[in-house]
């Protein structure tokens, strides 16, 4: 399916539409609803972007939502678009200016069935038009049965900066690398090997992570091995070129994240250490000597490379994140202004955005930790990304509820608005700037790219 219903509603109707997205959600229609957006302008871009982008319309009648000004403009937009919309009659009268449409008749509280859903999954499954906004058109790329799209645990994905290579941490399958233009047949595969006692079900060695260093040659691979004995964070670092293992690294604990600094000679691995607290080694690839740890919160769930500088960035499950001197593992800064959900740099090393529990994104630059611009995702934020690709230098991409944005990060304005049948757990964008990719918990969705002039 292609495309997802917007509901209109008045607010007095919330408990009703809560019912409704559920229903129609498991009945398999994509379906969007005003539940987590934050308050401000940019509630109202967001609604705009949503109606511009769904595949039809549901309007919960009711005395207030006739009264409704953000209703009479939800619908005034859908028209004008040509969405098709479907009306339910929750309470009173049928609106006027609907009264030319057949409605469902739900006074008793009753969820619509039959026709109405055979049609709403008709109207979903047509190809939908590209979205486009800011000079971006973003087309959806149906990628079918590939083994690619239809891996289950996925917990990392990471495009290599150099060549056309997509590698995939899967926790059931281990590290999965693909190359091509098509994505769709993997070339070649790294499986774990099956833990005999579980039956040959559960792999020894849970995949968390994966990561390319800046220049491409090594690729790091972050996994909790479980043994008899114990529990280990470990990465292994590969020679990417000659897909072969040069380096592992162990802690005690488990391990969540990964990365390798823009030097391209350490890799950090992070996670929980075994006294129950967040963790972040710092180890040479070259010798495997352990240069640096950190401590972080209960846990360290996110780990980066800052760009240009001798700096990486840690979020916690606490809410906070801290930037970090790589050489002594000095803490240069802390951010806890709120919750907070993910943090990214610039790829140039000039700034860094955080994204909070409430959909807040906040840009500010690292030297003076001064405020550049900020936005609202408009739900909780899973992730904030900020790709190297040449085209895209000055993008932010966040992930949070049914949806992934693209917003410049000097003002704060919206590029781009992706509505998504699942929740998003993370975005990241090909080298070249053409291919996004979406990740959700059980596949990989795929957006072609073109910029216009």
């Amino acid at each position: 399916m292609s495309g997802y219903v917007f509901v209109s509603y008045s607010s007095a109707d919330r408990p009703y539409v809560e019912r409704l997205a559920r229903h129609l959600i498991g009945a398999g229609v994509p379906t969007w609803y005003d539940h987590q957006l934050a308050t401000g302008d940019r509630w109202q871009h967001v609604l705009q972007n949503r109606i511009r982008s769904c595949t039809a319309v549901i309007v919960v009648m009711t005395p207030e939502a006739d009264e409704s000004v953000w209703i009479e403009r939800e619908l005034n937009l859908a028209e004008q678009l040509g969405k098709p919309v479907f009306p339910l009659l929750l309470r009173g009268r049928p609106m006027f200016r609907l009264n030319n449409l057949h409605f469902e008749n739900v006074t008793d509280g009753s969820l619509p069935e039959g026709r109405l859903i055979s049609t709403l999954l008709a109207v979903v499954d047509e190809p939908a038009s590209p979205a486009a906004a800011g000079g971006l058109t973003f087309t959806a790329v149906d990628r079918g049965r590939s083994e690619l799209t239809r891996l289950d645990s996925i917990r990392g994905a990471a495009f290599a900066p150099d060549r056309p290579e997509l590698a995939v941490a899967n926790s059931r399958f281990g590290l999965l690398l693909w190359t091509g233009k098509d994505w769709a047949t993997p070339t070649r595969l790294h499986y774990n090997e099956p833990d005999r006692q579980s039956g040959g079900i559960y792999p020894p060695e849970q995949a968390t992570a994966v990561a390319y260093s800046e220049a491409g040659r090594w690729l790091a691979f972050a996994s909790t091995k479980q043994s008899d004995r114990n529990t280990a964070a470990k990465a292994t670092v590969w020679d990417a070129r000659r897909t072969r293992p040069v380096r592992n690294i162990e802690f005690d604990g488990a391990a969540t994240s990964v990365a390798v600094t823009e030097q391209g000679d350490r890799v950090i691995l992070a996670g929980i250490g075994e006294d129950g607290h967040g963790r972040a080694d710092v180890v040479s690839i070259a010798t495997g000597a352990r240069q640096a740890t950190v401590r972080h919160g209960p846990h360290v769930a996110h780990v980066e490379s800052v760009p240009g500088r001798s700096h990486f960035l840690t979020l916690a499950d606490d809410g906070t994140a801290a930037l970090w001197r790589t050489e002594t593992g000095r803490r240069a800064a802390t951010f806890d202004q709120s919750p907070l959900r993910g943090v990214a740099a610039d790829p140039a090393g000039n700034w860094l955005v955080t994204g909070d529990a409430q959909g807040r994104c906040t840009v500010r630059t690292i030297d003076t930790n001064t405020q550049q611009a900020t936005f609202s995702h408009g739900s909780p934020i899973t992730s904030v990304t900020a790709p190297a690709a040449p085209t895209a230098k000055d993008w932010i991409i966040t992930t949070g509820g049914h949806r992934a944005a693209i917003w410049q990060a000097a003002t704060g304005a919206l590029l781009a608005d992706l509505p998504l049948p699942q929740p998003a757990d993370a975005a990241t964008l090909s080298p070249d700037g053409t291919l996004l990719v979406i990740r959700a918990a059980d596949e990989l969705r795929f957006w072609h790219i073109s910029v216009s002039a």
